[in-house]
């Protein structure tokens, strides 16, 4: 993906959701799963300015399948289910981002 592509299917993200995972750093702690969040995207803003991607663009993108956060990223928008929908809504986002 280049800076002026931001991509609007799904399978375009999955580095981004890989880096997030990583830096969520999801584990058991006494027998709870814990992750860090910092209640903002600040991971996805890093990963979009070493990847030079429009993260402006790209949380707009996250943001309409419920990615308000780092973790919500992974929670609501790296789902299979959403594949279909951004294939077909994907080019609805980008028309209303330009």
């Amino acid at each position: 993906m280049t800076k002026e592509h931001c991509g609007t299917k799904y399978r375009e993200y999955q580095d981004l959701f890989k880096y997030i995972e990583k830096k969520c750093n999801f584990h058991k702690e006494k027998g709870q799963t814990t992750w860090t969040c910092h209640g903002d995207l600040g991971f996805t803003e890093a990963w979009c300015k070493r990847n030079k991607m429009d993260f402006q663009r790209v949380k707009h993108i996250l943001e309409f399948f419920g990615g308000h956060c780092d973790c919500e990223v992974l929670f609501n928008v790296d789902t299979e289910a959403n594949e279909k929908m951004w294939e077909i809504r994907g080019l609805m986002i980008m028309e209303r981002l330009k």
